[in-house]
């Protein structure tokens, strides 16, 4: 009865902290790439109930005719201009403000994600893989035009 017990205890805690047990070399959750933490979909849509947390679509402004993210609190700035833009937008959020970094499959938000790190931004992650990886795992998205917010 007391094996039973330990083992069930052990396999629940496996599940509720995946990678309290992970082994050294092993993928776990917490997957990194120039030091840029990975998001998967569901950690993005968790993360996006909290406060003092902001979603920016990298994607360019014809890519979002043919879908985008249905969520509230994100803003549109192109790659193509991102730098630019960005030191405007910047202005009307905290530099404690979680920035979740997204476009069609997580290549163009990686390099994006680098640059705010060097900028000196402490809270910044991408979205893996993407809008295709987003819709696939069943997440909302609009596919009509998106109405772009916050863009100028």
């Amino acid at each position: 009865m007391n094996n039973f017990l330990i083992a069930a205890v052990f396999f629940i805690t496996c599940l509720i902290f995946p990678n309290l047990y992970a082994q050294e070399g092993k993928k776990s959750n917490d997957e990194k790439i120039d030091n840029i933490e990975q998001l998967a979909p569901k950690e993005v849509f968790l993360l996006l109930q909290q406060d003092s947390v902001l979603m920016i679509d990298v994607r360019e402004k014809t890519e979002l005719a043919t879908i985008s993210y249905d969520v509230d609190s994100i803003i549109h700035i192109p790659v193509s201009d991102f730098l630019n833009k960005f030191e405007i937008q910047s202005k009307e959020f905290s530099a404690n403000t979680k920035l979740i970094i997204a476009c069609r499959s997580g290549r163009r938000s990686q390099k994006i994600a680098k640059e705010l790190q060097k900028k000196g931004y402490l809270f910044v992650y991408n979205l893996k893989e993407g809008i295709i990886e987003w819709e696939k795992q069943g997440f909302k998205v609009k596919k009509e035009k998106a109405v772009e917010k916050n863009e100028k």
